[in-house]
Parts: C-alpha cells; structure tokens; sequence
C-alpha cells in the first residue's frame, strides 16, 4: 500500500493546532519503506485552503494534534484519512507508529 503522509509542525514536532502550523513534513511511503521525506511551509491559513492544497499534494492521510471539524469535513470530502490526537512525537516516529499498527490516538485538543 503507498501512503503520503502530512503532519503539520512545530518546533519539529506535530503541532497543536492544525490550522496554526507554518510547516508541514511530507513522508511517503510505498511499500512500508519511507521513499521521501520533506517539509513545506504552509499557505496563508484561511478557511479550507489546507485541505485543498493537501489535496492537490496527494496526500493519503493526515496526523494532528487538534483539528477543527470543518478541517475533518474538508479532508474526508476529498478522501483524506485523518488521524487526530496523535501525541506530539517527529513525523518519522509518527509514521512508523501507524505503519506498525501501534500509533494510539487521544483526544482531539481542539474546540472547533
């Protein structure tokens, strides 16, 4: 199965706040082997631009910390799987966590 993962980022870690990150890490994945890693920054935060521009990247799945429903609505719409109330962890770890049928997602920390 391939995969193209985003996780938006802070200090190197996954953010907080999806909406609120400056940068996102793309890992993509064929196979179970991790074939690309890089980061972007982020566009200039607006209602719904994120899932469309992680949308126009191809992106499988998406890790966050907190999340907005409109933000879950958006990515499902557009057949991204979101993982919400991942521990704040680098992406790499993140990866091979839900590869490994081990990642254990919380509670999602945000109220919107």
């Amino acid at each position: 199965m391939n995969y193209k993962f985003a996780i938006p980022l802070k200090g190197g870690i996954v953010s907080d706040h999806f909406g609120q990150s400056k940068e996102f890490c793309f890992i993509e994945v064929i196979d179970r082997k991790v074939v690309s890693q890089n980061s972007l920054p982020s566009p200039k935060h607006n209602h719904g631009v994120l899932p469309e521009w992680l949308s126009e990247l191809e992106v499988t799945h998406v890790f966050a910390n907190g999340i907005g429903q409109k933000a879950i609505d958006l990515m499902t719409e557009n057949k991204i799987e979101v993982i919400w109330g991942v521990p704040p962890d680098k992406p790499e770890v993140l990866v091979k966590a839900y590869l490994d049928s081990q990642l254990v997602p919380g509670v999602n920390l945000c109220d919107h």
